[in-house]
C-alpha cells in the first residue's frame, strides 16, 4: 500500500508539473495548454490518476469492512488483520500493477509535453521519468503479480469461493443475442433508429469495400463503419451516393479522387465502393431547459447560453489576435532578411515533423500515408522551420533594442492566468516558480517575447 501511495503521489506531482509547464510554454504565440493534443494528454493523465485513486479508496474500504466483520465475530486482532489481508490479496496485487503503470503513463506523457526539456535535469519531470521505472520491479514485478492474480482467482473458483462460470455464461449469452433497439428516453435522446432513406444529417452504419480495377484496397474498406452523412470528414461524392439508401440496401458507388489527394495510391483515380447499409439513425436534440443546463454546471438555460457565447467570443478574439500577429511577423521577416545556419533549420524541421507525425498517428493514419504526406508538403514544412528559426534569432534583438523586461506585475498576471486555466491555487503556483529558477526564467523569456510581439503589432502600419 505504501508503494501504491507513492506512485499515486508521484503521478499527481507529475501532472501538476506538466500543467504548469503547458500553461507557460508557448508555440505559435499561445500557450501549448490551449492545443487540443496537449489538453488530451493532460486529460488522459488526470483520468488515469482518478481511476488509480478510486480503486485505492474502494479496496481500502473493503479491507476495513472485512476487519470490522471479523472483529464482530470475536476473532483475535492478529487473525483479523491477516484474514482481511488474505481476503483482498488479489486486489492488492492489482493495485501494485495499476499504480506503477499509471505512474509510468503519466510521467511518460509529462516528458512528451515538456519536449526536449523533459530530458534536462533542470526540469523535475526528467527525475520523475527516471525514478518511476523501479516501481514496476520491486515488491514483485508486474509480470509476477499478473500471474499471481490469475492463479489466485482460479484457485478460489475451484474452491467455490468465486463464481466465474455463471457470469462468463451470461456474458456469452448477451454477446450472442441480438440487441433490441428500443426508444431512448434519456436526457439527450442523441440517436434514434429510423426506417427512412438516408439524407444529410442522418447517421449510417455501413460496410464498404473499395476496389481499383477489380482489386480490393484494404485501406479503403471497413465493416460496421459509423458515418454522419453531410459532414466534411468524408468524400462528398461518396456521401452523395449514400443518399436515398435505407437499411438493407446494397449499392456500388464510384468515387473519382482529386489529383492532389493525400493518398497517392488513389489520387486521380476512380474507386468503386460496394456499400451495404445496416442501420440508419437520426439525431434528436433535447430542448434546452434549466434542468439540462445544470448538468453542465450552469445555473439555468440563460446562464449556459451566456457562458457558451462568452467562450466563443474569447476563442474568436484569440484567433483574430493570432492572425494579426502572424501577418505582422511575416512582414517583419520580409523587411529583415537574414541568413540562418542550415543546421538550426534542420533541427527545427525535425521537431515540426515529429509533432505532425504524432498528430497523424492519433488520427489513425498509416505509416505509408504519412510518408506520402510529408513528401508532398516537405517544402512547406521547411519554409515554416526557416521562418521560426529566423524569428527566434531576430526577436531577441527587438527585445534588447526596445529594452523590454519582464516586470513583477507581468509575472503576477501570468501566474493568475495559469491559476485560472489549471484550477490550481495561485499561492502554490508562485511558490513553485520561486523554488524553480530555471522555470521562472523561462516564463520571463515568454513574457518578454509576448511583449515584443505586442509592441510590433502596435507599431505596425496598415497599408
Amino acid at each position: 500500500t505504501e508503494s501504491y501511495l507513492a506512485t499515486l503521489g508521484g503521478a499527481k506531482r507529475a501532472l501538476s508539473t506538466s500543467i504548469a509547464y503547458a500553461a507557460t510554454r508557448e508555440q505559435f504565440n499561445m500557450p501549448i495548454a490551449k492545443f487540443g493534443a496537449i489538453r488530451h494528454k493532460l486529460a488522459e493523465m488526470a483520468i488515469r490518476i482518478f481511476a488509480a485513486e478510486s480503486v485505492l479508496y474502494r479496496t481500502s474500504q473493503m479491507i476495513d469492512d472485512k476487519e470490522h466483520a471479523l472483529r464482530a465475530e470475536g476473532k483475535p486482532e492478529a487473525e483479523t488483520l491477516l484474514g482481511a489481508a488474505e481476503e483482498y490479496a488479489i486486489e492488492c496485487a492489482m493495485l501494485k500493477v495499476i499504480g506503477s503503470e499509471a505512474l509510468d503513463y503519466v510521467v511518460d506523457e509529462g516528458v512528451q509535453i515538456h519536449g526536449g526539456n523533459g530530458f534536462s535535469d533542470e526540469y523535475n519531470i526528467s527525475r520523475s521519468y527516471r525514478d518511476s521505472r523501479i516501481n514496476r520491479i520491486f515488491e514483485g514485478t508486474n509480470e509476477i503479480n499478473r500471474l499471481l492474480i490469475l492463479d489466485a482467482y482460479l484457485k478460489r473458483a475451484m474452491k467455490g469461493r468465486i463464481n466465474l462460470m455463471g457470469p462468463a455464461m451470461a456474458i456469452q449469452k448477451e454477446l450472442l443475442s441480438i440487441p433490441e433497439m428500443g426508444d431512448n428516453d434519456g436526457p439527450f435522446a442523441a440517436e434514434q433508429k429510423v426506417i427512412a432513406k438516408i439524407k444529410k444529417g442522418h447517421l449510417a452504419v455501413i460496410d464498404f469495400e473499395g476496389k481499383l480495377n477489380g482489386t480490393v484496397l484494404p485501406d479503403a474498406s471497413a465493416k460496421n463503419f459509423f458515418l454522419e452523412v453531410g459532414t466534411n470528414n468524408s468524400l462528398e461524392e461518396f456521401q452523395n451516393g449514400l443518399e436515398g439508401m435505407k437499411a438493407g440496401d446494397q449499392k456500388m458507388i464510384e468515387v473519382k479522387y482529386p489529383e492532389d489527394y493525400k493518398n497517392l495510391e488513389v489520387a486521380g483515380k476512380a474507386i468503386q465502393y460496394d456499400v451495404t447499409v445496416h442501420e440508419v439513425k437520426q439525431k434528436n436534440y433535447p430542448e434546452l431547459t434549466d434542468e439540462l443546463a445544470k448538468e453542465f454546471q450552469a445555473d439555468n438555460a440563460t446562464d449556459l447560453k451566456a457562458r457558451i457565447r462568452k467562450s466563443l467570443e474569447e476563442e474568436l478574439a484569440v484567433e483574430q489576435k493570432q492572425q494579426v500577429q502572424e501577418e505582422v511577423l511575416l512582414a517583419f521577416l520580409e523587411s529583415n532578411p537574414c541568413e540562418v545556419p542550415p543546421s538550426l533549420v534542420s533541427r527545427q524541421l525535425q521537431h515540426i515533423l515529429g509533432e505532425v507525425a504524432q498528430l497523424l498517428k492519433r488520427q489513425r493514419f498509416s505509416e505509408s500515408v504519412m510518408q506520402e504526406y510529408f513528401g508532398k508538403h516537405i517544402k512547406d514544412f521547411n519554409a515554416r522551420a526557416e521562418r521560426e528559426v529566423k524569428l527566434a534569432l531576430l526577436l531577441p534583438k527587438v527585445i534588447e533594442e526596445a529594452k523590454i523586461t519582464a516586470e513583477e506585475g507581468d509575472f503576477k498576471a501570468q501566474f493568475e492566468e495559469i491559476s485560472k486555466s489549471s484550477g490550481q491555487d495561485i499561492a502554490a503556483i508562485e511558490k513553485f516558480y520561486s523554488e524553480n529558477k530555471a522555470r521562472r526564467d523561462e516564463v520571463g523569456k515568454e513574457i518578454e517575447r509576448r511583449k515584443a510581439l505586442q509592441l510590433m503589432v502596435d507599431n505596425a502600419k496598415v497599408k
